[in-house]
C-alpha cells in the first residue's frame, strides 16, 4: 500500500450527521476462481480442441500417476505424428477477469533424443520450451518446482527396450508459469507444440513408436477482476469552502482518498457524478488536478457500467445526480466488483437511504441523521485516516 500525503490529518465538519467524524473505507475479498474449461478426454475431443496429429490413447503405465484431484486415468491426448503441428484449445466469450491459469498432466514419452523442444504459448507467448534427454540419460533443460514431477526414470509403457524406459510425467498445474497469466481479453488461446525437425535420424523428431508426448487433465480458469475499494465519509461538508477548504488539511485528506482508491498509480481518471456542492468545488477540483489527476464533474453521462469503467474512481453524492432519485445499484455493484472504485458522502442530501442498496452486500452501510454537528480533527495511521478524537 502507498504512503497517503502528508500530514494525514484532516479537519472535517459532521454537520449534522455523525456523533463522531466517520470515514469507512473496504478493501473487498476477492471472488473465486472460476473454471471455464475441463476435460479428462474420457468422452472424446472437446470441439474447443484442434489435434491434428494426435489421438485419444489409453494412459499404459501412467495410471493413477498425480494427485487425488488431478492424476493419469483411463484415456490421454497422445500426439505421435511425424508431422508437426499444433494442438490448440480456442475458448471464446470469456468473462471478466485479469487473469488465467492452464492446468494439465504432461507425458514425455520413449526415447527423446534432447534436440526437440516441447512448447506451450498461451495467446502467442512462450511460457514453456524444454527438451528432455530420455533415449541415452535421464536429463531435461526443465527444472521442475516441488509437486510438479510426477515419474521420471520408469518405463511407463508404449515402447519397450533401453532407449524407451526413461519416461517422464509432470502436472504442469503447479508450475507458477502456468498460473495467474495476465489475460483480460474474452477469448483465449492455447497451444502445444514442438520446435524440431521431423524425419528419421536420432537428433530428429522421429515421433511415431520412438518418441511422443500426451497431455491429461486440461483445465482453465479465470481469475476474476480484483474488486475495487469504497470509501464512505459521513458528511458532504468535508471538501466545501470555506467549511471544509478552509481548515488545514482539506486538501492532504484529498489527496489521501484519491491515492487510496486509484492504488497509487501516478494519476488517475476520477468522476464526480454529482451535482452536490460537497464535489463540485474549485478548491477540490484545484487540487486533484494539481496533483495530476483527471477531474471530471457531470451528471451528463449515462449512469452505466460502461460509462463508469472509463474512470478509475467515481465519486458520489446528493440526490440531484438522478432523474428519478436514485442510484442503479445494480450498476455500482458491478462496477466495483469489476475493479471500480467509489467515495460516496452522505449528508442532509442524501445518506442510507440513497446508498445503502449499495453499500450493504460490501457490508458497509450508513446510519441515520442524528442532529450532532461540531468541527474536530481526525488523524491515523491508515491512508485516509482511520482514528477520530
Amino acid at each position: 500500500m502507498c504512503q497517503p500525503s502528508s500530514p494525514l490529518r484532516s479537519r472535517l465538519r459532521t454537520g449534522l450527521l455523525a456523533p463522531f467524524v466517520a470515514l469507512a473505507t473496504s478493501l473487498l475479498p476477492s471472488a473465486q476462481d472460476t473454471v471455464v474449461f475441463q476435460t479428462d478426454f474420457e468422452s472424446g475431443l472437446p470441439p474447443e480442441l484442434s489435434a491434428p496429429g494426435a489421438a485419444l490413447e489409453g494412459v499404459q503405465g501412467y495410471a493413477g500417476l498425480g494427485t487425488v484431484e488431478r492424476r493419469f486415468e483411463g484415456n490421454f491426448l497422445r500426439y505421435s505424428a511425424e508431422p508437426i503441428l499444433p494442438t490448440t484449445l480456442v475458448l471464446t466469450g470469456l468473462p471478466p477477469h485479469e487473469s488465467v491459469g492452464v492446468g494439465f498432466l504432461l507425458a514425455v514419452i520413449d526415447s527423446w533424443d534432447g534436440a526437440e523442444l516441447f512448447q506451450v504459448r498461451v495467446d502467442g507467448q512462450l511460457l514453456f520450451s524444454h527438451w528432455f534427454q530420455l533415449a541415452t540419460g535421464d536429463s531435461s533443460s526443465y527444472d521442475a518446482p516441488p509437486g510438479a514431477l510426477l515419474s521420471s526414470g520408469s518405463d511407463l509403457g508404449f515402447s519397450g527396450g533401453s532407449f524407451f524406459n526413461r519416461d517422464r510425467a509432470y502436472d504442469l498445474a503447479v508450475d507458477p508459469a502456468f498460473r495467474s497469466i495476465p489475460h483480460t481479453g474474452s477469448t483465449l488461446t492455447v497451444e502445444w507444440t514442438l520446435d524440431a525437425i521431423s524425419g528419421g535420424g536420432a537428433q530428429n523428431w522421429q515421433a511415431g513408436a520412438d518418441e511422443s508426448w500426451a497431455i491429461d487433465e486440461l483445465s482453465v480458469v479465470l481469475d476474476p477482476p480484483l474488486p475495487g475499494r469504497i470509501v464512505i465519509n459521513a458528511d458532504e461538508w468535508t471538501w466545501v469552502t470555506p467549511d471544509g477548504f478552509g481548515r488545514p488539511g482539506a486538501a492532504a485528506y484529498a489527496l489521501n482518498v484519491a491515492e487510496f482508491l486509484t492504488a497509487c498509480q501516478d494519476g488517475g481518471n476520477l468522476l464526480a457524478y454529482s451535482n452536490d456542492f460537497g464535489l463540485t468545488g474549485s478548491d477540490l477540483a484545484a487540487t486533484l488536478t494539481g496533483a495530476g489527476y483527471g477531474w471530471t464533474v457531470t451528471t451528463g453521462l449515462p449512469f452505466t457500467l460502461d460509462t463508469l469503467q472509463n474512470y478509475d474512481a467515481v465519486y458520489l453524492s446528493g440526490f440531484g445526480a438522478f432523474s428519478d432519485g436514485q442510484p442503479d445499484t445494480d450498476v455500482l455493484i458491478d462496477y466495483v466488483q469489476r475493479g471500480g472504485n467509489v467515495y460516496v458522502a452522505g449528508g442532509q442530501n442524501g445518506g442510507a437511504q440513497l446508498w445503502n442498496p449499495f453499500l450493504e452486500p460490501f457490508g458497509l452501510a450508513f446510519g441515520p441523521l442524528n442532529g450532532l454537528s461540531w468541527s474536530d480533527t481526525v488523524e491515523g495511521d491508515h491512508p485516509c485516516t482511520l482514528r477520530s478524537r
